[in-house]
């Protein structure tokens, strides 16, 4: 993950080592450094993957919870990239999609 997020300019660095307390990773964003927790599991998340398929993002929601977005990474460091450059350079003007789609680049 920290390799894919540096490779489309995101600032990301692994925090946390087997046998430590604390999150995964850490992402400079806006301004702010978000904490990351990354998960992977052979065969887990199976649902979120099947009702994710042919969409774009998934929302889901426990009851009396905060929603939660689901989305794949290549769309997420897409989002975050387009907010980083709108916001932090200043950059109002309104862009044309040109997205490389890196669907298959988020599997490395």
């Amino acid at each position: 993950m920290v390799r894919y997020l540096q490779a489309r300019g995101f600032s990301a660095e692994k925090s946390s080592r087997a046998g430590y307390r604390g999150p995964d990773l850490t992402v400079p964003l806006l301004g702010i450094e978000r904490v990351v927790e990354v998960k992977c599991r052979a065969n887990g998340f199976r649902e979120l993957y099947a009702w994710l398929a042919d969409r774009d993002i998934l929302i889901v929601r426990a009851n009396r919870r905060e929603p939660l977005v689901v989305l794949p990474m290549w769309l997420a460091s897409e989002i975050a990239a387009e907010a980083e450059r709108v916001v932090c350079m200043g950059d109002k003007r309104p862009r044309a999609h040109t997205s490389t789609n890196d669907r298959e680049l988020s599997d490395a």
